[in-house]
């Protein structure tokens, strides 16, 4: 059978066209959970490389020892003040009772090692005396006893 050229590239597209549009026929398509856990997947890494950015600017402080007891840079000396004592609460982390008090003239632990106690301040140097935060072995606060503050 003779076609004229014209029909034959005319028929020749058709086929094309026929046989690209059964085959994405055929592929299946995403569901929208697979595609949101795709988007997932991309965000954790895209924070996993903002994590690891982060961490290669901070300095490791494993090493360095603490400010001096009771004080903070500037020579703050945040147990000295009662506000700070009565925002102690009890369960509250090592972190948090160093944010708040500062950093404790002494730890000491327990005979048996399941209590650590922080000091603050010296019957000497601190006229309101000594204050102390206990901690249990899950290193959460159980109890405490601030200085002795004057109200007059």
């Amino acid at each position: 059978m003779f076609l004229h050229p014209v029909m034959k590239a005319a028929a020749l597209g058709f086929f094309l066209v026929t046989v690209s549009v059964s085959a994405a026929d055929k592929q299946p398509e995403k569901s929208a959970a697979s595609t949101e856990n795709d988007a997932q997947r991309v965000e954790i890494q895209r924070l996993r490389e903002r994590i690891a950015v982060l961490e290669r600017q901070c300095p490791d402080l494993s090493g360095q020892k603490p400010p001096p007891a009771g004080g903070v840079a500037g020579g703050t000396e945040k147990y000295l003040l009662k506000a700070r004592w009565d925002r102690l609460e009890t369960g509250m982390e090592r972190d948090e009772v160093r944010v708040l008090l500062g950093h404790p003239n002494t730890i000491t632990r327990s005979a048996a090692g399941q209590v650590e106690v922080w000091g603050y301040g010296s019957s000497r140097s601190n006229r309101y005396g000594v204050g102390t935060v206990y901690f249990d072995d899950d290193e959460e606060v159980t109890t405490w006893i601030s200085p002795t503050f004057k109200t007059d």
